[in-house]
């Protein structure tokens, strides 16, 4: 993402990232309409696990 930006969602999911509790769904579900980010913030994630030796993945559908 660009700097300074989604950075409510980015907190969230950062937190969820690192809780190991056994109440934390193993899974974040990001939707919404076409062109709104999705991937940008998915992979600005993914950036921030890489940088702090985690794992993650993500899953992309396409309509076509």
């Amino acid at each position: 993402c660009t700097p300074e930006t989604r950075k409510e969602l980015l907190d969230k999911l950062e937190k969820w990232a690192v809780d190991k509790s056994p109440n934390t769904s193993p899974i974040f579900w990001l939707s919404g309409m076409a062109g709104t980010g999705k991937s940008t913030v998915a992979y600005t994630l993914c950036k921030w696990l890489q940088g702090h030796k985690q794992f993650g993945a993500s899953f992309f559908c396409s309509r076509n």
